[in-house]
C-alpha cells in the first residue's frame, strides 16, 4: 500500500489496528447474528504502508484528484467551483467506475460509502462525516482506463 506521507502516523496506526480489529459492515445491513459490524482482521497487509510525497507520485496525485472531484460533486459548489465547473468533473469518470463495488451507492457509481461511525473499538463509534465517505476507507472504486 502506497500512501501520501501527510498522515503517516495515523495511517500506520490504522493499518496495524486492522490486522487485529477491522469492523466490517454487512452489505445486507446486518450480519446473521444481528450485529451491524463483524470483526474481520485484515490479513492481506504483509507490511506497513509505504509513504511517499504526492508531489513525486502520479498515482497519488490521481487518487487525490479523484477524491477531490467526488467531494466537489457531492457538496454545494462555491462560486470558484461553479465558475470552473469542478463539481461536474467526477461525471467524466463514470465510464471507468466499478459499479459493482457498491449496490447501495445512490448515484449508482459503485462508490463505497462508509460512515465515519464505523466503530473504532467494540464499545464506541465515531461521528459520521458530512459526505458519508470515510476519510480513510471510503471513496470511489475505479477500474479500466479513461476513454478519450
Amino acid at each position: 500500500m502506497i500512501v501520501d506521507e501527510g498522515r503517516a502516523v495515523e495511517l500506520q496506526r490504522v493499518a496495524r489496528r486492522t490486522k487485529v480489529w477491522n469492523p466490517v459492515g454487512s452489505m445486507f445491513g446486518v450480519w446473521d447474528d444481528g450485529s451491524a459490524f463483524k470483526n474481520i482482521p485484515n490479513d492481506r497487509l504483509i507490511e506497513d504502508p509505504v509513504f511517499k510525497s504526492s508531489q513525486q507520485s502520479y498515482f497519488l496525485q490521481s487518487a487525490d484528484f479523484i477524491a477531490y472531484a467526488l467531494l466537489k460533486s457531492e457538496v454545494t459548489p462555491t462560486l470558484h467551483v461553479a465558475k470552473y465547473r469542478l463539481h461536474e468533473v467526477y461525471d467524466v469518470l463514470e465510464p471507468i467506475c466499478a459499479k459493482a463495488a457498491s449496490r447501495k451507492d445512490p448515484r449508482q457509481l459503485g462508490i463505497v460509502r462508509h460512515k465515519c461511525g464505523a466503530p473504532r473499538s467494540r464499545d464506541r463509534g465515531a461521528p459520521e462525516s458530512k459526505t458519508g465517505i470515510h476519510p480513510l476507507m471510503g471513496g470511489p472504486a475505479l477500474h479500466g482506463q479513461p476513454k478519450g
